[in-house]
Formats: structure tokens, C-alpha cells, sequence
């Protein structure tokens, strides 16, 4: 198994932030051990679906469909045991 870090953007995440409903974005960076770059992108976008404060977005009522995109995957070296970053967020603003 190879280690990798991996980039990864969310956009169009419904959630409720400070007792609101806001869609928001993020990135996060995530390390994962696979055997390919291809299993490593796969493997990261799971791990991040899975976080609690992001299964509100991945309800069929919502009114937003969430996208997760790696856009960035790296191989580390083998030691480099690197923790998962913090999500990020943005607002998601609609270009008028």
C-alpha cells in the first residue's frame, strides 16, 4: 500500500450553520493508504461522506445536490502519517 494525501472540494453542501440553512462549500485534505492514485481519490471522497457534519447535505429533501471532487492527490512518504485537515467552508454564491 502506498500513503497519499488528497485534495478535495466540496461545493453545494446544504447544512445548518448557526441555526441557519446555508449552502456552502469546503476543501479538506485527507490522507489515506491505497494502491493507486485512482483508490486513494475513491477511498478519500468516502471517508469525507462518512463525517457526521456533512450527512444533512446527503439528504433527498435537500434542495442542493453536494458535489466532492479530489482535485489534487499526492503520494507521501511512507512515515509520513499527516492527520486530516480541518474542512474549510465557503459560501456558495449565485453569480447574478
Amino acid at each position: 500500500m502506498k500513503n497519499y494525501a488528497v485534495f478535495l472540494e466540496g461545493n453545494d453542501f446544504e447544512l445548518t450553520r448557526k441555526g441557519t440553512k446555508e449552502i456552502v462549500g469546503f476543501f479538506v485534505t485527507v490522507r489515506v493508504e491505497t494502491a493507486s492514485e485512482d483508490e486513494a481519490a475513491v477511498r478519500a471522497i468516502e471517508v469525507v461522506k462518512s463525517y457526521d457534519l456533512l450527512k444533512e447535505a446527503f439528504n433527498p429533501n435537500a434542495t442542493a445536490t453536494p458535489r466532492l471532487d479530489a482535485k489534487l492527490v499526492h503520494e507521501l512518504l511512507p512515515d509520513n502519517k499527516m492527520k486530516n485537515t480541518e474542512l474549510v467552508f465557503f459560501p456558495m454564491v449565485d453569480e447574478a
